[in-house]
């Protein structure tokens, strides 16, 4: 868990649905690169939405800028890269 991206995702002016999905992934995000890979079922079962509404959500949040999507076929997963936040300031 990253609460610097917590904190950055509580601050993003998205809709609420972005932002919930938003602070899933950031619940979910290492220190070191803010990535994360919770599988799509895993998310829909976090945030309470359908598996539609998370997809979507994550689509606007990349076409935003926020998460960069990339599907490691090694693992078969998804990985979420949280991007667009300078969390080395101390403003977190």
């Amino acid at each position: 868990m990253s609460v610097k991206m917590i904190s950055w995702a509580f601050q993003q002016k998205v809709s609420s649905t972005e932002k919930l999905v938003l602070i899933a992934l950031a619940d979910h995000a290492n220190d070191e690169d803010f990535t994360c890979w919770p599988s799509l079922n895993h998310l829909v079962k976090k945030t309470s939405l359908c598996r539609k509404t998370v997809w979507k959500a994550i689509d606007k949040l990349v076409g935003k800028g926020l998460v960069k999507r990339v599907n490691d076929q090694t693992k078969r997963s998804t990985v979420y890269y949280l991007i667009g936040a300078d969390v080395t300031s101390d403003r977190y």
